[in-house]
């Protein structure tokens, strides 16, 4: 994982050009669709969904304003081959200008939601960030990192169902909890 984390910093350093832009007015955008498709689905899930994203919204304007690098814009562990010492990156139709914070944060939330022993996610977690932080300090900021994984959880949270995930109800349900506690700590830390 702290390979990873290398290549993705390298990534992000690279001076590739690109017309695509990601920006956080984009995620807001992108947010408010997800709270519609929640409220359809799991309409008792509405009025919560929407107050993550007034949550979110608020946090983006307190937070500095973010650094915009090459991103992939869809990294997750499945786009990710290790071999022997080279990792490899698939899937590059969403290279975008955005914060770099916005691929840690997927690949982060997806880690999270696999199989297995939370420990050795956390460790794999902290393996990633310091892999990340040794090539690329410049571009690691912990509250937009914050922010982009509260952003991705919700984003799972509609995927559950969007998906027919099993039991897509109480993932919407924990999902949505793991979203408003990265967003409720990071307006605290705001007003802090």
């Amino acid at each position: 994982f702290e390979a990873i984390g290398r290549a993705l910093a390298k990534l992000h350093l690279a001076p590739l050009p690109t017309n695509a832009q990601r920006s956080t007015v984009h995620w807001l955008a992108e947010v408010q669709r997800r709270v519609q498709k929640i409220g359809r689905a799991a309409p008792d899930q509405a009025n919560r969904a929407q107050n993550l994203a007034a949550m979110l919204e608020t946090a983006a304007m307190h937070l500095p304003r973010a650094r915009q690098t090459l991103i992939h814009g869809d990294f997750h562990p499945e786009q990710v081959w290790l071999h022997g010492d080279r990792v490899v990156f698939f899937d590059f139709d969403e290279f975008a200008l955005g914060n770099p914070m916005e691929d840690l944060a997927e690949f982060i939330v997806k880690l999270e939601q696999q199989v297995g022993p939370a420990t050795r996610r956390q460790s794999q977690v902290d393996s990633l960030l310091a892999g990340y932080c040794a090539v690329a300090p410049c571009f690691f900021n912990a509250q937009w990192l914050q922010w982009h994984r509260a952003l991705q959880t919700l984003l799972q949270a509609s995927r559950a169902f969007i998906y027919q995930e099993r039991d897509w109800r109480t993932l919407v349900d924990t999902r949505l909890a793991a979203s408003e506690q990265l967003a409720s700590a990071l307006l605290l830390k705001g007003a802090a």
